[in-house]
């Protein structure tokens, strides 16, 4: 197909002395392009007459008063002159020649056909486009010309210079683009664009491995007061893998392949996690580095104590009356599990070797070795099942409650007495960790001694807190957001926590914490679910926590703000020789560590 340019250029004669060369040339191209001042327009003509050049005349029209209005007179008299210049141009652009309206030569005086439109076309100058190429090292470059018509070109792997096939004609615009580029490159154009009047060869196109999309965390890394079920990483580059790390390390592509999420943020927290996001043909991304916080679960207490009673709330302070931490709430599965939605860990409903709605039958009672094979056999709704830690077990006693101390509709026919967990005693080979679901007490007991258990799947938390030293004479838990006093109540703030650590009672401890005035911060008595995430049960020490971020820690009872719910003359402590959480009476002389936050 050939293609014929009209151009308005100036004014002077009629339109109507054009038909002659429109005949000739429309009847063996049937298609006209007309390049106006404003936009291309396409016409297809199956035949040729009066009232197709008539169009053309009302096109031209509605250009020229933008091009020269003084030069315009009312179209209707045809009281006005306008020339107009034609280029007919092969379909190859390798020739063209230039007709105008008077079948005269034009303003030149060169390159003009007879005014027939039949004569010969003349070879015109056309020219070529190219440039050079750096960093083809992907397959996939596809180029395009942006001239009428269009070329594309597309590159190979390592070449260094390039060249569109067709000459194209002088006076064509070009603009070079990208029609595709390779995966793993980012490609600029520079000199990109401009009007043919010599051969181009100074377009530069720089190709360089495209940085894969730094790992994203979700939800924002930081400190969380509620549930987030499920962390994830992602990328913004398609088809990048990621490898994270929980330790702080940094990730490889040996670190371990990011799948479906990191699970509940019960689980990580407190961790340094990192991700890369690798691709091949990419260079690596960035590492991302996140850390979350997570509020200890609440101890389950509502109501507030003083010394021998309940009373009403705030009352003198304490747990029931402030109620802090991560709500409790539980989903039944309906297949024999339920889930822990504050930590995401899936528990079996009834206690191993019960079975049914009201979870009845010959309960399982064995040694901790046994319980622990016992529970590894377990296929219940299609999972890998394990004897719970003790940081897991201890998340179910419910401390508003007694006999037994958990949530019952959630739980049935879970009865009085020790549960197995898999954490043995650091300080006694030959004993482990139990907790007791008639008050929630924590001890050790000999591993061969034959309890109850309740096998846990999900996620394994065996790891313990990652404190910061503020600098101040208190610390940060990175895992659950609280900041703690660095010596306890009555020691010298100095490196070693010098001095003679000062006991109190119950209530007076409440009241010690509450008046103390210290760092800025607001500061109260733990409750018994928060002074439990101090106890570190790894350590091998006179001390059941770490020693080097509290130091002179004494290795007796710390009192927490949970009363007993049973007999409220007793409350909550935790033995920091032990590790071992029990209630005592509340008029006992025992030492404090205040808490503050999250």
């Amino acid at each position: 197909m050939k293609t014929v340019n009209l151009e308005v250029i100036l004014s002077f004669n009629p339109i109507f002395s054009t038909k002659t060369f429109l005949n000739s040339v429309i009847s063996s191209t049937k298609k006209i392009r007309i390049q106006n001042c404003i936009y291309f327009s396409e016409i297809d003509f199956l035949t040729v007459d009066m009232k197709q050049i008539l169009f053309f005349t009302a096109i031209f029209f509605y250009c020229l008063p933008q091009i020269n209005k003084d030069k315009i007179c009312d179209p209707a008299s045809e009281s006005f002159k306008f020339e107009l210049l034609y280029r007919l141009v092969r379909q190859d652009n390798s020739a063209y020649c230039f007709f105008n309206a008077r079948n005269s030569p034009d303003s030149t005086g060169t390159r003009t056909s007879t005014g027939t439109g039949s004569g010969t076309t003349t070879g015109l100058s056309a020219f070529t486009i190219g440039g050079s190429l750096t960093g083809i090292t992907n397959a996939g470059l596809i180029l395009s010309s942006g001239t009428t018509p269009d070329q594309t070109l597309t590159v190979s792997i390592g070449a260094t210079i390039f060249q569109f096939a067709n000459s194209i004609p002088s006076g064509t615009a070009y603009s070079i683009s990208k029609s595709t580029v390779p995966a793993g490159l980012n490609c600029t154009v520079t000199n990109g664009t401009g009007i043919i009047l010599a051969n181009i060869s100074n377009i530069t196109i720089r190709c360089t491995q495209s940085l894969v999309g730094t790992p994203t965390f979700s939800p924002t890394p930081g400190h969380y007061g509620t549930a987030q079920n499920n962390i994830t990483i992602t990328t913004a580059t398609v088809g990048a893998s990621i490898y994270y790390t929980a330790d702080g390390s940094t990730p490889t592509t040996a670190s371990t392949l990011y799948n479906a999420g990191l699970g509940h943020i019960w689980s990580i927290a407190g961790r340094t996690l990192k991700a890369i996001a690798i691709k091949s043909g990419s260079t690596d991304s960035e590492v991302a580095t996140a850390e979350y916080s997570y509020s200890p679960l609440k101890s389950g207490q509502a109501l507030c104590y003083d010394a021998t009673t309940s009373i009403g709330c705030p009352g003198i302070g304490g747990d029931g009356a402030t109620q802090l931490g991560i709500s409790r709430s539980y989903t039944n599965n309906g297949d024999s599990t339920v889930t822990d939605n504050a930590t995401g860990l899936l528990w079996q409903r009834c206690t191993q070797g019960y079975s049914g709605v009201g979870c009845t039958g010959a309960v399982s009672s064995q040694s901790q070795s046994l319980a622990m094979a016992e529970c590894a056999t377990l296929t219940t709704a299609n999972k890998t099942w394990r004897l719970p830690s003790r940081l897991e077990l201890e998340t179910l006693p419910d401390y508003a409650i007694n006999g037994p101390s958990i949530n019952l509709p959630t739980f049935p026919g879970t009865i009085f007495g020790d549960f197995w967990t898999s954490t043995g005693s650091a300080n006694s080979v030959p004993d482990a960790w139990r907790v007791n679901f008639t008050a929630g007490d924590i001890t050790t007991g000999t591993k061969v001694t034959n309890n109850r258990f309740r096998c846990v799947s999900g996620n394994n938390f065996l790891s313990f807190s990652k404190f910061t030293d503020n600098g101040d004479f208190t610390v940060k838990d990175n895992r659950t957001g609280l900041t703690w006093q660095k010596c306890s109540m009555g020691q010298t703030n100095d490196a070693s926590c010098s001095g003679t650590t000062a006991t109190s009672t119950w209530v007076a401890s409440i009241a010690a914490c509450s008046a103390l005035n210290f760092a800025n911060k607001t500061w109260r008595l733990p409750n018994i679910k928060e002074l439990q995430s101090l106890v570190d049960t790894e350590i091998v020490s006179t001390a059941a926590i770490n020693t080097t971020i509290f130091p002179s820690t004494f290795p007796l009872n710390y009192w927490s703000s949970t009363g007993y719910a049973l007999t409220t003359t007793n409350g909550w402590s935790i033995n920091f020789l032990t590790g071992s959480a029990a209630f005592t009476s509340k008029g006992a002389a025992y030492r404090v560590r205040c808490v503050s936050g999250p």
